[in-house]
This record gives structure tokens, sequence and C-alpha cells, in this order.
């Protein structure tokens, strides 16, 4: 047992009748040490996402940051959104933990920026896809919503890009669906997206809390680009490649 007494700038631990003067400022850095390894250690299983070292995306990703800063004026820098593109095994194993791979993501990057002592005035973006890659789990690249050559879904939260690439793309919960919702509120089998005559449709398929695009409840409507898409609970982007 040991008590912290505060006396002046310095703390006093007493421990077995012996009292040794400590900083409390170095007292905090130890204490703060401590936390972080301890939080490493429970982070450790998640971080390596099944399969998917999220420690190895997170160097691609700061050096490919390095090499395409462009500099505002001193220290302060304005960064491009990235995209991690995934292969489709990887993929679908931590489709559930986008979310929270995202925002690790975004945390440790917002650390490091400070610890290299550089401004962002706008936060970083990081989207995810997935893709038949040969030979490797993941690529890390600069994010242009012009190279894109398909129409696709962006779930809002994840920063999931769903590339709609077939006539007929199913949304849902249930895992044989071609954009897969893990979400309560998103029926099995909740709603489909058709390309007919060079347009897409939306057809909602009877779900539960039914589909909305820009809050308005549908059965079968057109998609426009920019269209808001709510299944149940989860909110996607709709874009179309206009040139």
């Amino acid at each position: 047992m040991f008590t912290i007494k505060k006396k002046n700038a310095i703390l006093t631990i007493n421990t077995l009748n012996k009292k040794l003067p400590v900083n409390r400022h170095t007292l905090m850095g130890i204490i703060t040490r401590i936390e972080e390894k301890i939080a490493d250690l429970v982070e450790q299983p998640f971080r390596q996402g099944r399969h998917l070292d999220l420690v190895s995306v997170e160097i691609t990703l700061k050096r490919l940051m390095e090499r395409h800063r462009k500099p505002v004026f001193s220290r302060t820098y304005v960064f491009p959104s990235y995209i991690i593109i995934l292969d489709e095994n990887i993929f679908t194993e931590n489709e559930p933990f986008l979310t929270r791979f995202k925002e690790h993501l975004k945390s440790n990057i917002e650390n490091w920026l400070h610890e290299k002592g550089y401004e962002a005035p706008h936060p970083v973006n990081i989207f995810f896809r997935k893709d038949a890659l040969t030979g490797r789990p993941f690529e890390v690249r600069i994010f242009k919503e012009s190279s894109e050559t398909q129409p696709y879904l962006l779930h809002m939260e994840s920063g999931v890009l769903f590339s709609l690439n077939l006539p007929v793309t199913i949304i849902g919960r249930g895992k044989d669906c071609r954009i897969f919702l893990s979400d309560a509120t998103v029926s099995r089998k909740h709603a489909q997206i058709v390309y007919k005559n060079g347009k897409y449709f939306m057809t909602d398929l009877e779900s539960i809390n039914g589909t909305r695009i820009n809050q308005k409840r549908i059965s079968t409507s057109r998609l426009h680009d920019g269209d808001l898409i709510q299944f149940g609970d989860v909110v996607c982007l709709y874009r179309e490649m206009l040139g």
C-alpha cells in the first residue's frame, strides 16, 4: 500500500515507511506510459483484425501522407483523401470491424500529426474498398473521385465504397448480399439496385424499416448523383460518374 501526498510541486510516495520524492510531471509520465502499454496489450488482437495487419496499413498511410502533403504555410499542410483497398477475402472477414478500424486509424493519424508538429486545417478522409489483389492483402492509394469508373454507394459511417458493377445488386444483412450491411435495422434482403437503359433504380424489397431516398420512403425510384439513401438506420451516399 502507498499514499500520495501533494507538497508544493513535489509528490511524496510513502511506502514501507520510506519517503521518495517524485516530480509530479515525472509520475504522470510514468502513469501515462503504463496506461498506454495496457491499452496496447488490450487492443493488439483488434489491431491485427483477423488477418488484417492494421499497423502495416497505418505505416503505409503515413508514408504516403509524407510524400503528398501540400504546404499552406509554415508547418500547415493539406492532405488528400486516401482509399485503403482490401483483398476480397480480407475485406469479407473484416467488414464488420471497418468502422472501428477507421476510427482507430484517424485517431492515430491525428496523434502522429501532433507529434510531427504538423497542422491540418481539414480532417484526413479515409475510405475502404474491396478488390481482387494478387499476393498482397491491401493497397493504400490517394482517392480521386474522378478515377472511379463505376457508380458507387459510400457507407457514410465506415467510409466503405461499394462499386455498382452488376445488373442487379442486392443490399441487406444477409451474408449472400452483394452489399452487406451489418446492422439490426437492416433486413436480410432489404433493397436492390437495378441497372436498366443506362440508369440505376432503387427498389425496396418489402423491408421492415423501409428504404428512404433523401428522407422520403420509396418503393421504387430512380437514383441521381448525390442522393442520400437510408436502409433502416444505415445511411449511404450514391455517386455516379458524370463525365
